[in-house]
């Protein structure tokens, strides 16, 4: 890598850790690079740009040394909360009157984002490549703070990022059969605030390290495997898994997060189509599925905060409540996420010095309304499920290109119970996102 690569490398990386805060698919990306996301997100069995590399890393070696550097505008807004029908009067710690009814939608709209990519040609069966994205995140940012009837002071937020810096190496094993592998550091960050209010009533382990304090850090190693088969001269299947990460903990949080301030980064999974049914047609297929249920404190069931854990004050004490249900537990509440699975589906219309793009992405939605679900991800509402991807590349000269992309997501909303023990009534969430792309690519 020449020494103009590796401070663009330095320039992206600073500024992704900087402005992570992209999601659509629960909290994991939809897709990396934008000719991928303007195809619906779908790009395991493509080899087009950097960015295929992240989605399946056998694509480093069949698509020949290039680079590709993108920002993203990302607004997931409108996103918020409605309370109704809740009445608290009757719980201790609150003034007469109490009601958590109130509706609102959090702040801070617009996130900029930041991409790298680069390949690099070893010999004519092997590549490697260097890969700078952010794999995932969510922000939300309420200046009401709907637990201010408990005595809650200041706004209600949460800010979580997540960037992968990833290395890739891959072979033609065959005329017909890429392999690859990527081992990427995977660097989070998350600060919370507004959600002290908890541990006065008895519900974390640990008070201290529950809320307000300020930015924690946690980093892991990660691995990606792909492969990529062509079925005929026209029809390619790609293949690619990611195992769980084990990440270091938020030690700042260890009172909000299972497991002591546990947050891994759960595996996933997906299998992709390209088929180039003429010399200007080309379609693609993507099936994936997150396992949101590999991380405790995303997918564990929070009802037994009400349940196990407020009925447990003989267990407090002068650090916090020591029983395992409560927040921070061994066996501590989560935001109650259920694994998802993802369609994509793509098309490209090549016109010479234009290529044409759309697409679709359906992902189930992760937050269920049957309990009490809803209440807690006021915070995360990562309820989003249908997009609608549009995107276009234009040749500059035989060997740049400017990639536009654009998403919309289409607003979805959850509705569950607030817990009895809280006052009873209803909690809505929703969320809204656009998202618009720009890439500079160039062929060497």
């Amino acid at each position: 890598m020449n020494h103009r690569s590796l401070s663009s490398l330095t320039v992206l990386l600073l500024g992704t850790l900087a402005s992570s805060a992209h999601a659509t698919n629960g909290y994991f990306s939809d897709s990396t690079g934008a000719k991928n996301r303007g195809m619906g997100g779908a790009g395991t069995a493509l080899a087009q740009e950097a960015g295929s590399v992240v989605l399946n890393p056998a694509a480093a070696v069949n698509m020949g040394p290039r680079m590709d550097v993108g920002l993203t505008l990302f607004s997931p807004s409108p996103r918020g909360f409605s309370i109704s029908g809740n009445d608290c009067t009757a719980l201790p710690m609150t003034p007469p009157g109490c009601s958590l009814d109130t509706s609102t939608e959090s702040t801070m709209d617009y996130f900029l984002i930041p991409s790298f990519g680069q390949t690099f040609r070893i010999d004519d069966r092997s590549s490697w490549a260097i890969t700078v994205t952010a794999r995932g995140g969510i922000n939300t940012d309420y200046e009401v703070n709907p637990y201010a009837s408990f005595g809650a002071t200041g706004s209600l937020r949460i800010d979580l990022k997540q960037v992968e810096l990833g290395a890739t190496y891959a072979r033609k094993v065959s005329d017909k059969v890429s392999l690859g592998a990527t081992v990427a550091l995977v660097y989070q960050q998350f600060q919370a605030a507004g959600l002290g209010v908890f541990g006065n009533f008895g519900l974390s382990t640990d008070p201290a390290n529950l809320s307000n304090n300020g930015t924690s850090r946690s980093t892991g190693i990660g691995l990606t495997l792909g492969a990529t088969f062509d079925l005929s001269k026209d029809v390619t299947l790609g293949v690619a898994y990611a195992p769980e990460i084990d990440m270091s903990e938020f030690d700042e949080y260890s009172g909000l997060f299972a497991d002591n301030g546990d947050f891994d980064i759960p595996s996933n999974y997906a299998i992709g189509l390209a088929w180039q049914v003429d010399d200007e047609l080309l379609l693609s297929f993507d099936y994936r599925v997150i396992n949101y249920t590999d991380v405790p404190s995303v997918s564990r069931d929070p009802a037994a905060l009400t349940t196990t854990c407020l009925m447990a004050p003989t267990n407090m004490g002068p650090g916090g409540n020591s029983d395992p249900t409560c927040l921070g537990g061994a066996q501590g509440a989560g935001f109650g996420w259920d694994d998802i699975s993802i369609i994509k589906l793509g098309v490209a219309w090549n016109q010479g010095d234009t290529v044409y793009r759309a697409g679709w992405n359906h992902g189930e939605n992760p937050i269920s309304s049957s309990g009490t679900e809803a209440t807690l991800n006021i915070i995360a509402p990562g309820v989003i499920e249908d997009h609608l991807t549009l995107g276009m590349t234009f040749s500059l000269d035989t060997n740049t290109e400017l990639t536009i992309d654009y998403v919309h997501a289409f607003e979805n909303s959850v509705t569950g119970d607030v817990p009895a023990a809280f006052g009873g009534g209803s909690t809505t969430i929703q969320m809204e996102q656009n998202l618009l792309e720009v890439q500079f690519g160039k062929r060497f």
